[in-house]
């Protein structure tokens, strides 16, 4: 044991797993009061001196001579520790029972036991660890095994250390826009860069690539997905969505093969199926003017005391086998996807955009439903056929909304005249109509985005809507009435109604009429939907676009057939928790990417004021919407206390981050009600 040493005494101080030279300056309470090499003044416990020199040192004499003395000990033992072989004095001790003094080690190791042998012998045993453990005033050699396992496991510090230099310095140059090879961890720092981007906290590599990071000083929020842009493996406006949700947007090869193939050999093979000619009939089509996947079609004829009305549905169930590699894919993606800059079909292009679009000019089957209606809108007489069309013309809602506005002539008129008596029909039933602006956003090749708001109570939008409702109305009626199972829609009535019948211009009032409607169901059983005011009702008027409907067109098209329907019950419920997931992902997906590129915009219009209105308040968080751009975002109960649900408000945008999903909005006063 190493008594407290004299005033004037040098010492070797085990500080940090290191050695130190020291002189001792006094003993007091236990604790030394220690001058170190460095010139520093410390107090340690006894406990830490490790050694005792002959040298004593006059602590009257100046501080800089007492810390030169030290120095030039220190300088002595860093010479002879760089000498001392660790490994060779193991070797020679490593079978050797029992504990060694340092000053037996430094005889050994150096063939002399003086003071700065024992500190370089020390400096050297305590700096490696390796090959002795300290035991007492003693050390023991290590056993074999043990020796392996720290050596290799150093030596994986070591290769880890040089890793992560080079790839630190590969980011570091990447970061600051320098071309230069990746090196051999490239694809490896890729996929841990992906994983941090899309899981954030939750990223099983996201220790090891911070470690990285801050290596290469990239301590930047979102560096991670910045990288990736800059690395050219994502774009600038990458969809973390639909990578979080791992989402089928390429079909397999082996789908689009089939696809070609159908395309190839089965343009024709329907015509073998008996089928009604309605080639003669001028049929329309209505949509977007970026529509390929075209479902329906509408004609109107003049007969007598009124007219037919066709609604036309393409008939893809014929089209595409039951369980075939085509549908199977299809099932498992639920429905396409409609995203401001990605078009993700349920169905090969060459089938939803070629074999079974309704094009302009080209032969295709389809369900048809054809209605006698007279001169007031009611339906006299209905029929269901399967049937042979060609289409005359696509038209867009604009062009239809601007003959409206201009030809009281054309047959657009008349059909709108019918559609609204349906809708009044509806309306009767308990229909609730809510008025929400449709806020879209296109965005260009190049990425450059643009907002589009939309009126949805134009008389195109309400024509088309109303001829839908209406062939999958009675489509379900059919269904129902023949006791044949299907993926029927249906909603219960409303917790509250607030209002009847006219639509009203309310934004307030239809934000709380929202909230206090039933959730819609699909289901087996036929069922009310309230919200539609209709006994039954089913989806199956976009079977390009969703399996639903296609599912439903299956059924529907067995029973006109006079054939037993493809589906059972079981086979039913089973295909609905198929497609449950893959359809509220697609929802979700198409919510996320277009409030991403609502943002992107809003991103360069920062300081802009508009109005905004308090929706809901959920404990400390304050719901608003931007009516302008049918955005919502939150504000603090602790900030604005007095705010109440309904109330109008003008704000200012001072910050948007797209990619992270961040809208902050500043109050500047109350808004008289704009509605």
């Amino acid at each position: 044991m190493i008594h407290s040493p004299p005033s004037g005494q040098v010492v070797d101080l085990l500080e940090d797993s290191q050695i130190v030279a020291a002189v001792c300056l006094e003993e007091r309470k236990g604790k030394l009061r220690l001058l170190t090499e460095s010139g520093r003044e410390v107090s340690v416990s006894s406990k830490q001196v490790v050694h005792v020199h002959a040298l004593r040192l006059d602590i009257d004499q100046a501080r800089e001579a007492l810390t030169r003395a030290l120095q030039s000990r220190a300088t002595c033992r860093q010479a002879l520790m760089a000498t001392v072989d660790m490994s060779g004095l193991w070797e020679v001790l490593k079978d050797e029972a029992g504990d060694f003094a340092a000053t037996e080690l430094a005889e050994l190791a150096l063939n002399e036991a003086g003071d700065d042998q024992v500190a370089a012998v020390l400096g050297a045993l305590y700096r490696d660890r390796v090959y002795f453990r300290a035991r007492g005033e003693g050390f023991r050699p290590t056993d074999a095994t043990t020796v392996a396992a720290i050596l290799t496991q150093r030596t994986r510090e070591e290769e880890k250390a040089i890793r992560t230099r080079r790839v630190s310095e590969w980011l570091r140059a990447v970061w600051d826009g320098q071309l230069v090879s990746a090196p051999p961890e490239g694809p490896e720092i890729i996929e841990m860069l992906k994983d941090v981007a899309l899981n954030g906290e939750e990223a099983r590599t996201r220790e090891r690539l911070m470690e990285i990071l801050r290596a290469a000083g990239l301590n930047e929020e979102g560096a991670p997905f910045q990288l990736l842009v800059r690395l050219g493996t994502w774009a600038l406006d990458e969809n973390l969505m639909l990578l979080r949700l791992d989402t089928r947007c390429e079909h397999p090869p082996e789908v689009l093969s089939a696809a070609s193939l159908l395309a190839q050999v089965s343009r024709w093979s329907w015509q073998d199926l008996p089928r009604e000619d309605l080639t003669e009939r001028t049929i329309y089509t209505v949509d977007s003017a970026t529509t390929r996947d075209v479902d329906d079609g509408l004609s109107l004829t003049a007969i007598h005391g009124g007219f037919e009305v066709g609604i036309h549905i393409t008939d893809v169930a014929t089209v595409i086998p039951q369980d075939s590699i085509l549908d199977s894919e299809a099932r498992l993606r639920g429905t396409s996807i409609y995203l401001p800059d990605l078009l993700i079909p349920m169905l090969p292009t060459v089938i939803s955009e070629g074999l079974c679009s309704l094009e302009e000019g080209v032969l295709r089957p389809a369900v048809s439903l054809l209605l006698t209606v007279d001169e007031a809108g009611t339906v006299c007489a209905q029929r269901f056929a399967l049937t042979v069309v060609r289409v005359t013309q696509h038209v867009t809602y604009k062009e239809v909304d601007a003959a409206l506005a201009s030809d009281n002539s054309s047959p657009w008129h008349t059909l709108l005249t019918i559609a609204r008596a349906w809708r009044a029909a509806r309306r009767a039933q308990g229909a609730l109509f809510l008025a929400f602006p449709e806020v879209t956003v296109m965005v260009g090749e190049g990425g450059e985005a643009r907002i589009e708001r939309e009126d949805r109570e134009t008389g195109a939008q309400v024509l088309v809507s109303e001829m839908m409702i209406q062939v999958n109305r009675l489509t379900a009626m059919v269904l129902k009435e023949a006791g044949i199972a299907c993926l029927y829609r249906s909603q219960a009535a409303p917790r509250e109604r607030l209002f009847d019948g006219v639509v009203p211009h309310d934004l307030w009032l239809n934000y709380r009429q929202r909230m206090q409607l039933s959730r819609a169901e699909t289901g087996v059983e036929p069922a009310v939907h309230h919200g539609l005011g209709i006994d039954a009702y089913v989806t199956a008027s976009s079977p390009l676009r969703r399996y639903a409907d296609l599912v439903n067109q299956r059924q529907f098209i067995a029973f006109l057939r006079g054939k037993s329907p493809p589906y059972s019950v079981a086979d039913l419920n089973a295909l609905l928790t198929t497609i449950e997931r893959p359809v509220s992902q697609a929802s979700l997906l198409e919510q996320n990417r277009r409030r991403y590129w609502l943002l992107r915009v809003l991103e360069q219009r920062r300081g802009l004021e508009v109005i905004a209105l308090v929706v809901a308040i959920f404990g400390h968080r304050i719901q608003i919407t931007l009516p302008e751009f049918m955005l919502e975002t939150v504000l603090s109960t602790a900030t604005h206390s007095n705010l109440q649900p309904g109330q109008w408000l003008r704000v200012r945008i001072t910050r948007v981050q797209a990619l992270e999903d961040i809208l902050r909005v500043e109050v500047i006063a109350d808004y008289a009600n704009p509605m």
